[in-house]
């Protein structure tokens, strides 16, 4: 079969065309899928490159009779060549019917049975295969064994302490929070000696034998509001409508701290942005704070007093966090908390920020705003 190997067929005396056609479909497979039949070529002698000639068929087609007269019973290749296909000799798998009857024999590396004339290129591969495995596995063991050794020495070496502020952090932005660390240290010491200009009241925690109260220290008592049946608090958790719940919510926890001392913020307008700034995020990363107690903001230069001045500080503050802060927090000019378009932020992913309690002071902001 032209393209598909040479095989020694037997032919009985009598064979007619459809039985010649059966035996060799038998010895070539893809001949049953043939379409638009085949005949018999005979090359015309020599060696080497020599033309081949077709063998015409009888009246009733090829016969064994025929077959055997020109091939000189059975000493000379005939070639079976299709008339309008062409063969698919991609070459056939080890286990393809044609090599059935062919003797097999295992390979002893991965055990897989194959034909003979397939073992001889197999056995050469799978050697190659093995090597390459075993030099794979004992590289992935040294990449492992490495990994591990730079595991079990990195906590003590990847991490530093501040010198400012005795806070450990990672050794690779050490350095930037330093920078950050000291320019927030001397500018919170600024705001309290009122070198500044900017007066924000009680920068500092509440101490046990401060005499002065502070707006950080007001604590929601008993006394501290009208009473209310405790029934009367807890109808916002039972209503399905969240806007509804949350409106609820935001004036119950308003009436219970109105006679609460109020939150100061005092800023004075001559000072620089990021002076201002720093007022109002030391305001908001101040700790125990009690958010609903009313708020009084105060603008030093500017006549403007009551709840205007409270509406033109929230607005502003939460315009901050979408396009940041004027403060240089880690090498830069302006530091961003958040990232993405302006109608889809998120959290900024920067080491420094996720170190720091800024996002906390974000949590504070965001409810603040909302309950006022």
């Amino acid at each position: 079969m032209a393209g598909l190997g040479k095989r020694l067929i037997a032919l009985p005396e009598q064979s007619n065309h459809a039985e010649i056609s059966t035996v060799l479909s038998a010895e070539y497979p893809k001949l049953e899928t043939l379409t638009g039949e085949w005949l018999i070529y005979k090359a015309s002698g020599g060696s080497g490159l020599r033309k081949l000639s077709v063998i015409p068929p009888e009246s009733e087609g090829y016969t064994a009779k025929m077959l055997k007269g020109i091939s000189n019973n059975g000493k000379h290749t005939l070639f079976v060549i299709p008339l309008q296909e062409e063969l698919d000799t991609t070459p056939l798998p080890a286990d393809a019917p044609e090599f059935s009857k062919m003797p097999t024999s295992q390979c002893r590396t991965c055990g897989e049975t194959l034909p003979l004339q397939f073992l001889a290129l197999h056995v050469e591969s799978c050697s190659k295969s093995a090597e390459d495995t075993e030099q794979e596995i004992d590289e992935d063991s040294d990449e492992k064994q490495d990994h591990d050794d730079q595991d079990n020495t990195s906590p003590v070496a990847s991490e530093k302490e501040c010198p400012i502020c005795q806070v450990v952090y990672p050794a690779d932005i050490i350095e930037m929070h330093a920078s950050a660390c000291v320019e927030r240290t001397s500018t919170l010491e600024g705001l309290s000696y009122g070198g500044a200009g900017v007066d924000v009241e009680a920068l500092e925690e509440p101490s046990a034998t401060s005499s002065q109260m502070t707006p950080w220290q007001n604590q929601p008592t008993s006394s501290a509001g009208p009473s209310r049946p405790a029934n009367t608090t807890e109808d916002w958790k039972t209503i399905p409508d969240p806007a509804r719940a949350a409106r609820l919510y935001r004036e119950t926890m308003l009436d219970i701290h109105a006679s609460g001392k109020p939150l100061h913020l005092h800023v004075n307008l001559g000072d620089s942005i990021s002076d201002q700034e720093m007022a109002f995020i030391a305001f908001y990363k101040a700790r125990n704070v009690e958010w609903a107690n009313p708020m009084q903001s105060r603008l030093e230069g500017d006549p403007a007093i009551g709840e205007g001045v409270n509406r033109y500080w929230f607005s502003r503050v939460m315009q901050k966090l979408k396009e940041g802060f004027n403060l240089n927090f880690g090498n830069c000019c302006v530091t961003r908390l958040f990232d993405g378009e302006p109608d889809h932020l998120v959290p900024s992913s920067s080491a420094f920020l996720l170190e720091s309690d800024l996002f906390l002071m974000v949590g504070r902001i965001i409810g603040h705003c909302f309950l006022h």
